[in-house]
């Protein structure tokens, strides 16, 4: 918490190939008003909190938090980023993810959760992301995706896989790449 204080003029944190075991719930509490990117990887087996971590950084519009070895990510940690356009989640362990995790980023245009061994979505995942151009799904092992949550999206996926068919669902056009 002390850390991010001193840089009052902070644009880009960048917590690359760090020690960090876990983030604080408090980490954030005081972000500095210009931070716009937060970039966190190569963390062996971070934790997050189970928090809004970012909420007080309400002029962050990029997230990348890759190479961590996350297992989960809480449903509360991307709450109240109505700034967020981009959110990275690549190579880490996620194997599921909350049906609520980006239920409140209604200008996310860009997601990437590629390189993660998901085996499927939950409905209503990207039930209010509206703004959702870009969906980056390669090496995933997803095999199909729910249509209904996407319709409203415009919106172009990418994706590699390794083996599997993929069936897509009504009103989704898959690009095989």
């Amino acid at each position: 918490k002390e850390f991010v204080q001193q840089f009052e003029n902070l644009r880009t944190l960048n917590l690359a190939v760090t020690q960090t075991r876990r983030i604080m719930p408090d980490a954030f509490e005081d972000c500095p008003q210009e931070l716009t990117n937060i970039v966190i990887s190569g963390s062996r087996e971070l934790v997050l909190p189970s928090v809004a971590l970012f909420r007080n950084c309400t002029r962050l519009n990029q997230i990348s938090i890759n190479n961590c070895n996350l297992n989960t990510i809480p449903g509360e940690l991307f709450q109240e980023l109505t700034s967020l356009r981009s959110l990275t989640l690549l190579s880490n362990n996620l194997t599921t993810l909350d049906a609520n995790l980006f239920n409140l980023l209604l200008n996310l245009v860009a997601l990437d959760i590629g390189f993660n061994p998901l085996r499927e979505l939950p409905e209503g995942l990207f039930r209010n992301l509206f703004q959702l151009q870009q969906l980056y799904i390669d090496f995933t092992n997803l095999n199909h995706l729910c249509g209904q949550d996407m319709m409203h999206c415009p919106l172009d996926i990418s994706m590699n896989y390794y083996c599997g068919r993929f069936t897509k669902s009504r009103n989704i056009i898959i690009k095989k790449i």
